[in-house]
């Protein structure tokens, strides 16, 4: 039997970062009627527990027996997952299953894409049925139609894509593995909030600002679910003192994204513990700011999940945090700027950090303001780390 796969729900994609998904984990939970008092306590298993490897699929791809059609979306809330069960089970998984996989990533969200872009022939959440049939129909009714002889992946690279004047780089592409070719290459934040990819050479560059939980930054777009998804216009943020902003200049050439993306943060604070958000942005001409990424990482995890790696900030002390942004295919076009963001809170998407260290189940102790800074000079080079594509698609 070949199922289609969409990502299981598990700690990882609930906690991004150690961050609880509150619209998403949270929203879901009370539309099945749970109480806040049993969501309190679920949002407070942050910590990779025996609870969660039992229950997780990550832990048990070793048992997959069966060739999979995995369908997901850049702009969904399971897209990281998608690509990655799909480059486990058919690079490194049981050797029933190794070879056997395919690959379908659109350009649609867990819901209908809003703001001002759309990606003509993107797809749907349903993903690309009439391969999916062909699929079924080979593995399920032994028909020779030629599907496994053809590239295993199908991904949709994104481009400029405002309504009516979509590019025609907007395509679907088909390649052999995932992801193709490239170079994974540092775009450091500069002084004059902009971004180069020379290392920073300034002794000293840095922005801070006061994270204070009672007034987050409000959450415009992103991979969410059912409602408020897709690359909106982070203008609509507005001007923030904790709210930072740096882009490119205007491109001469196109940039070509397509893997895996992290980011290298320096930062302190005088807190205990909390959060940093960072966003990729594709900036168009007129201004428009889509979103195209925008992931957190809660300082207590900062080196992971797992009981034995919690360990509170300590303040004032530079640290670098590596903030893992999920995969992505986007073009970044001529007259365009690339942008990164960073901030301390991105709410209802992510919950809000309280800044003050306490254990996660307890409601009881104040919150309280943080001041935080981030670095960008040559001693602390903050980096976005994109994988450029090298080869020709």
């Amino acid at each position: 039997m070949s199922p289609l796969l969409l990502t299981a729900c598990s700690n990882r994609s609930r906690f991004v970062g150690g961050v609880f998904k509150e619209s998403h984990s949270g929203g879901w939970l009370r539309g099945q009627g749970i109480s806040e008092e049993r969501i309190a306590a679920y949002k407070s298993r942050a910590v990779l527990d025996q609870g969660w490897i039992d229950t997780d699929f990550l832990f048990h791809r070793q048992n997959v027996e069966i060739p999979i059609y995995n369908v997901g979306g850049w702009h969904d809330i399971f897209a990281e997952g998608s690509v990655y069960n799909y480059q486990y089970l058919q690079n490194e998984g049981n050797d029933k299953a190794r070879g056997k996989q395919k690959l379908f990533m659109g350009a649609f969200g867990h819901g209908a894409i809003q703001g001002d872009l759309s990606y003509p022939g993107g797809g749907a959440i349903t993903g690309d049925i009439e391969q999916q049939l062909r699929w079924w129909a080979y593995w399920l009714k032994d028909e020779d139609n030629g599907i496994m002889d053809e590239p295993a992946v199908s991904f949709y690279m994104m481009a400029s894509a405002r309504k009516g004047e979509q590019s025609p780089k907007n395509r679907t592409i088909q390649i052999d593995t995932w992801p193709p070719q490239h170079e994974k290459t540092r775009f450091y934040l500069q002084p004059g909030m902009t971004i180069s990819t020379s290392v920073p050479t300034a002794d000293s560059a840095s922005s801070n600002y006061r994270f204070d939980p009672a007034n987050p930054v409000g959450t415009v777009g992103g991979q969410n679910l059912g409602r408020d998804v897709g690359p909106r216009d982070q203008r609509e943020v507005g001007e923030r003192q904790d709210y930072l902003r740096f882009q490119t200049p205007v491109l001469q050439e196109d940039v070509v994204v397509a893997g895996h993306i992290d980011m290298e943060l320096f930062v302190s604070t005088d807190a205990l513990d909390t959060d940093y958000v960072v966003k990729l942005v594709d900036i168009y001409p007129d201004g428009y700011e889509a979103l195209i990424l925008d992931y957190p990482i809660r300082g207590r995890f900062r080196n992971g999940q797992e009981a034995d790696d919690v360990e509170m900030m300590s303040p004032g002390k530079i640290e670098k945090l590596l903030v893992n942004m999920w995969s992505t295919a986007q073009t970044f076009e001529v007259g365009h700027r690339i942008g990164i963001h960073v901030t301390s809170s991105n709410y209802p998407r992510f919950a809000v950090n309280p800044n003050n260290g306490a254990a996660l189940n307890d409601l009881e102790t104040p919150a309280k303001v943080a001041n935080n800074t981030i670095y960008y000079d040559a001693q602390h080079p903050s980096a976005i780390i994109l994988p450029i594509v090298t080869e020709e698609l």
